[in-house]
């Protein structure tokens, strides 16, 4: 019997949701092996105030920055209960840890399926799913310059790439920059976000062309 079907329906979620934070990059580490010197970590049942435990308290150059509620796969992790949970782990976080703000700026949940992410530097902000590839052609445009000009999805054209600043599928920014330079929470978050819209509209676009050769 494959390993996959022994594994309970926690067991399970969480193995997926290990492999989403290794594909991004990030190291998963039981608690008791927490190193700060490491650059992204999603710390296992990171303990909080009140006798609590995060799924996932993740850090950032040794800094707390968020957790992940995980659920099991077949739980709709999109509901209040699930996020307001998720929520208020972000304000328990015990003194021993340095963070880069109090409380935590990011929130995630996810079943293994689901992954959604509230940026709680905006407080009116609602938890949203993130990028996923496979429900590109899904995908409705949501922005408009006149009634919804923040629409989170939003179409270009190739005129329109191009008279970008940046247009270019180069990826050495995600090298490690100097030592010596220091970025806010903020400023960081800003960076990684300017840089993910970049590559999701090349690569979208460049999906479309790739789709009008075949036709």
């Amino acid at each position: 019997m494959p390993i996959n079907q022994q594994l309970t329906p926690e067991e399970k979620a969480r193995k997926r949701i290990d492999e989403m934070f290794a594909e991004a990059g990030w190291k998963v580490q039981p608690r008791d092996q927490f190193s700060p010197t490491l650059s992204a970590v999603a710390l296992e049942e990171g303990i909080l105030q009140g006798n609590l435990e995060a799924d996932y308290l993740l850090f950032i150059s040794g800094k707390a920055v968020g957790v992940l509620e995980a659920k099991r796969e077949e739980i709709n992790v999109d509901t209040p209960i699930v996020e307001e949970q998720a929520v208020k782990y972000t304000k328990k976080l015990p003194d021993w840890y340095q963070s880069w703000q109090q409380p935590l700026p990011i929130a995630y949940v996810s079943n293994g399926k689901q992954l959604l992410f509230k940026d709680l530097r905006k407080p009116d902000s609602d938890f949203v799913a993130c990028y996923n590839a496979d429900n590109i052609d899904a995908r409705k445009e949501t922005y408009d310059a006149e009634s919804n000009p923040n629409g989170r999805w939003r179409k270009y054209d190739v005129g329109e790439i191009l008279k970008r600043d940046k247009t270019s599928l180069d990826i050495t920014w995600l090298k490690q920059t100097s030592d010596e330079t220091n970025y806010s929470l903020s400023e960081l978050m800003d960076i990684i976000q300017e840089k993910a819209e970049n590559i999701t509209s090349a690569v979208a676009e460049l999906q479309n062309l790739l789709k009008d050769i075949a036709e």
